[in-house]
């Protein structure tokens, strides 16, 4: 937490002491407040990274009421600002609610010191993660948007920095004058590689040559080879199962479409694309949608909406309407392993709840505490998650 600003809100003397002390020797640079408006003027002026505040402000006062309208107030403020909640032992119901509107997390008084130390530093380190998350898919929304007003791109559908490279790299080989596309795994459809071309220049592939069969003469043909597989090719010409010399005269360009589960940013919008007018998901069935790996990829995915949307009672489809393993409905086939998450899946939870660690523990099936723990050994860090 080296030279990051941390401002803490309490009316009580002692206590904004005692913080200060406790994390300026850890490199941060305090400010004290001690009331709800002194606060939010200072995060006004911008620059804070960080909020320690207190549930009530009034001598005698238990009921936290003045804690909730401060912590309502900051998030209207600033939604990414992580706000740590310092609450008695009789608010922690209220203070758990708060989570659940986006509080980062909450601190029982009197406080452990290494816990907080611990809870502000890896809140820094997740602030700063999900910030560059944010910029990173901001960047490949901007190039999306520049590329579907270069391109007709039919309508595909994708989130991810992996996909997009795919969907990049499939505009440059439309526009070429000649050239075979190798798809593997999930491939782009042919009428989605054929038209992805500019708008303004569409015209058809010039020419190749070829013989009739039986016939001696040669003619010009205008044609684009696609080939799309789920087979390892090279595998399959080992095994004698595909021509070597059909593999090379298709593989001009490869196009190698990452299965869905090494791409989990584009879940969400596929799965709300494949939704049925009307319909919605709720919370924890995204859950179980990210979290489940997709064997059948697209496909699946496809079908496991449609499903849903059919047999769902209401139209906002729960887990459970999902039919998939671990949602805990009637006729699901099996239950998800029961094992520690690895990085991927930490780092997948801290972004979907933007670095509130409750609501990401509770994803991942973990107390805060564990997850702490969990982050603390695989040595989560700024920017860890750059590229996903």
């Amino acid at each position: 937490m080296q030279g990051r600003t941390l401002l803490v809100i309490d009316d009580n003397d002692a206590v904004r002491t005692a913080l200060d002390v406790l994390l300026t020797l850890e490199g941060a640079k305090v400010e004290c407040v001690a009331t709800p408006r002194a606060g939010l003027e200072r995060v006004a002026r911008g620059g804070v990274d960080l909020v320690i505040q207190d549930m009530n402000f009034q001598r005698e006062a238990t009921s936290g009421d003045e804690g909730i309208v401060l912590f309502r107030s900051l998030r209207a403020a600033q939604p990414d600002l992580p706000v740590v909640l310092l609450t008695a032992w009789t608010q922690l119901e209220t203070a758990v609610e708060l989570v659940k509107e986006g509080a980062a997390d909450y601190l029982a008084k009197p406080w452990d010191n290494a816990r907080l130390v611990t809870t502000v530093r890896n809140l820094l380190q997740l602030h700063t993660a999900l910030a560059a998350e944010r910029e990173r898919l901001a960047r490949v929304d901007r190039s999306h948007a520049e590329l579907a007003a270069r391109f007709d791109l039919r309508g595909i559908v994708y989130r991810s920095a992996a996909m997009h490279a795919v969907v990049q790299m499939a505009t440059q080989v439309a526009k070429a004058d000649d050239g075979r596309v190798e798809g593997t795994r999930r491939p782009l459809r042919g009428r989605e590689r054929r038209d992805a071309v500019p708008r303004r220049d569409r015209q058809p592939a010039p020419g190749g040559a070829g013989q009739a069969l039986g016939s001696s003469q040669t003619r010009k043909v205008n044609v684009r080879i696609v080939s799309a597989t789920n087979t390892p090719l090279g595998e399959a010409i080992r095994q004698g199962r595909f021509r070597e010399d059909l593999y090379y005269r298709l593989n001009v360009i490869e196009l190698q479409v990452p299965p869905l589960a090494e791409r989990r940013d584009d879940i969400l919008p596929l799965a709300r694309h494949f939704l049925e007018p009307g319909y919605g998901l709720l919370p924890d069935a995204e859950r179980l949608l990210v979290r489940y790996d997709w064997p059948g990829n697209v496909r699946e995915l496809r079908n496991s909406i449609r499903r849903a949307c059919l047999l769902a009672v209401t139209p906002r489809i729960a887990a459970a309407d999902l039919m998939l393993p671990g949602s805990g409905a009637t006729g699901s086939w099996e239950t998800l392993p029961t094992r520690e998450p690895d990085r991927d899946e930490i780092e997948s939870a801290l972004t979907r709840h933007e670095g509130v660690i409750a609501k990401a523990a509770r994803d991942l099936g973990l107390s805060r505490q564990s997850l702490y723990r969990r982050m603390e050994k695989l040595g989560i860090a700024p920017g860890s998650q750059e590229g996903r």
